[in-house]
């Protein structure tokens, strides 16, 4: 059995994705169909990457491998505060906790797992939208899911939300085990593209790697463009890994992009929404 250890701070910075992606890549490349994760972070586990452990073992099995997860005490504590395992196993010592984490993975397949979810982080959020702010919201956060399930290739489509209590923001996350951003686009329009450059092009309003039956490229792009307005809107923050690419836009550094150190597999993406009293979502 190959062991793999977690055992450094993970918050919402570039290091962090890029030994996130390091992890995924051992295990889809692991010359042993069994492998174990341990999880022993005594330092900063953020929300974002409870979500992308929890992830973990879908990832494995769309390649064939058995996975294990086993956490410290904390780590574990952490996963039960967020929703991922239940009580009776939280305080039980070597525990594998990966299939718990697969049992409440929220798997999206098809239009209703989408509405579902979608009408969740609407009526969750602690924000005040207006009628037609959460009509926009809801059909382009809608889109990005939908666009997931037919366009990544992936086995799984993974969605989830959380609140960051200490920094007042509201998260939802969606992630794919499939292509990537950066190598669909490259396979379906310009085979000559880096991967910042494919990931460019994929966030382009009216891009798209969709196409009909005749070949032509369908104007339909990822659904972050009205998100991306969002957080322009009420100062969030958007963050998407594919490939060797991660992606962040704020109202604040506008777009930023980063090489991964390794190449992060499928595609990850995360919407801040700030949610205090300063903050009130209209259309002009």
């Amino acid at each position: 059995m190959e062991i793999i250890a977690l055992d450094s701070s993970l918050t919402s910075t570039k290091p962090s994705y890029s030994r996130f992606a390091d992890i995924q890549q051992k295990i889809i490349h692991s010359t042993d169909p069994n492998i174990l994760v341990h999880v022993n972070i005594e330092t900063r586990l953020g929300l974002s990457f409870l979500f992308c452990i929890s992830t973990l073992p879908l990832l494995a099995k769309s390649h064939g491998k058995r996975i294990q997860i086993f956490c410290n005490k904390k780590s574990q504590q952490l996963f039960y505060n967020g929703g991922y395992i239940p009580k009776e196993i939280c305080d039980k010592e070597d525990i594998d906790i990966a299939p718990y984490l697969e049992d409440s993975a929220r798997v999206i397949t098809d239009v209703n797992d989408v509405l579902t979810l979608v009408t969740e982080i609407k009526k969750d959020a602690p924000v005040e939208m207006s009628e037609k702010v959460a009509e926009i919201f809801t059909s382009r956060a809608g889109e990005m899911y939908n666009n997931s399930i037919e366009h990544s290739e992936g086995e799984y489509v993974i969605g989830g939300k959380y609140f960051k209590n200490q920094k007042n923001k509201y998260c939802f996350a969606c992630y794919d085990t499939g292509i990537g951003i950066p190598q669909k686009v490259i396979r379906n329009v310009n085979s000559n593209f880096t991967d910042r450059e494919a990931f460019a092009w994929a966030l382009k309003r009216g891009n798209s790697t969709a196409s009909r039956s005749s070949g032509v490229l369908v104007p339909r792009g990822l659904g972050l463009d009205m998100l991306r307005s969002f957080a322009k809107a009420n100062d969030g923050t958007i963050r998407v890994c594919s490939g060797k690419t991660m992606y962040i836009y704020n109202s604040k550094k506008g777009e930023q992009y980063f090489e991964l150190n390794a190449s992060f597999v499928g595609t990850l993406f995360e919407m801040d929404i700030i949610a205090d009293n300063q903050h009130l979502y209209v259309l002009k």
